[in-house]
């Protein structure tokens, strides 16, 4: 049996025979506390602050890195029915209606969180969301005015999560906030540009 697996499970066996317990994260967001436009700052916050390629967990199993550190995701909070900035396809059509018909293969993102990927964030917290998601836009708009433009965006769960990290002994070395966007389907609506 591994050294390194040994220490920890003694390290946690002591730490829960003794009724220690880890203090919540002082700065921890309670997503069903945030009102609207504080949930809207956060997706917003979250595609502004996107990298072109998700940071990969160091070592080769989610949960670990390379150095014996672990870490646990815990969810704590989603929002239902968020829609991403990002416009699929889109027509104009003023004085009469339009139709958008277009094949679409999305893909979940993810910001903050020790640099954790969708599918480590989805895995980890027990979700059982897909990083890539296939869909057909299909949708036809009202009559549109001079200035409305009809568009179809990913429509999905917006995610927050926490990452609190453990050395190999099992003590707490840090915690990180991030957010991810696992997309659902498509959201079509008429908008003013």
């Amino acid at each position: 049996m591994n050294i390194r697996r040994v220490l920890l499970a003694a390290t946690i066996s002591a730490g829960l025979s003794l009724g220690l317990a880890l203090p919540a994260h002082a700065s921890e967001i309670r997503p069903s506390s945030l009102s609207g436009e504080d949930i809207q700052a956060a997706v917003d916050h979250h595609f502004a602050n996107l990298s072109a390629q998700p940071v990969q967990p160091k070592g080769s199993m989610a949960g670990t890195d390379a150095v014996g550190d672990t870490y646990r995701v815990s969810v704590t909070g989603q929002q239902y029915g968020t829609e991403s900035p990002d416009i699929l396809t889109s027509c104009r059509n003023p004085g009469a209606t339009c139709s958008l018909s277009r094949a679409v293969t999305m893909s979940a993102t993810v910001s903050g969180g020790f640099g954790l990927s969708a599918g480590a964030v989805s895995a980890q917290a027990g979700l059982s969301y897909s990083v890539s998601v296939s869909d057909t836009v299909s949708c036809t708009s009202p009559v549109l005015g001079y200035n409305q433009l009809y568009i179809a965006r990913p429509s999905g769960t917006f995610v927050f999560y926490n990452v609190d990290r453990y050395n190999l002994f099992g003590f707490h070395t840090g915690t990180e906030r991030g957010t991810a966007f696992f997309p659902t389907g498509v959201s079509c609506r008429v908008i003013y540009g």
